[in-house]
């Protein structure tokens, strides 16, 4: 275990913070010094680093910076065998790819991650819903329209079961657009 873990971990909390009040810089003050302080098996901490990274970068809507951020994150999560942060870095990629136009890349990332949601148990809810949702909309895209159906219906499935009315009505919306 790292010694500086503690320290790590309040570094990348601040730099979260830092990133949702839009203090790019501050939160990226933050990143760096947590990266220093890493270890290079610190998979987990390299995972959220460049977890923060990609979402800082898609927040500028800086998109390639985003999928490189992207990539890296999921290298560091698999590698560390976390399978739920695994899936959860391969959803937020699969809606990088969307934003790219890369829709066929984008629906084997949402369906990798949906295979590592639904396997575990540990599952958060929220997150397998909104997998599907993003899953769904790029399926809409994609003009695949029955299997956007089932998607959107499971999605409003799940936001039903942890009481997310805004997402079931989303999904009943386009649910009544697809037919």
């Amino acid at each position: 275990m790292n010694p500086a873990a503690d320290k790590i971990q309040g570094l990348l909390s601040e730099a979260w913070d830092y990133r949702v009040r839009s203090q790019f810089d501050k939160a990226n003050t933050c990143l760096e010094e947590a990266r220093k302080l890493c270890f290079p098996e610190d998979h987990l901490f390299l995972g959220r680093i460049a977890h923060i990274d990609r979402q800082i970068a898609a927040d500028q809507d800086r998109w390639e910076l985003a999928a490189e951020y992207g990539w890296k994150a999921i290298e560091y999560y698999t590698i560390a065998a976390d399978p739920l942060r695994t899936a959860h870095a391969l959803r937020h990629q699969a809606d990088i790819m969307c934003h790219l136009d890369c829709g066929i890349e984008a629906q084997t990332l949402y369906e990798k991650a949906l295979k590592l949601y639904k396997e575990n148990e540990y599952t958060n809810l929220a997150d397998l819903a909104n997998a599907l949702r993003g899953y769904a909309l790029n399926l809409v895209d994609m003009g695949q329209k029955k299997q956007a159906r089932e998607a959107w219906k499971d999605a409003a499935h799940y936001y039903a079961q942890i009481g997310l009315t805004d997402g079931v009505e989303e999904a009943k919306s386009w649910l009544i657009q697809l037919g």
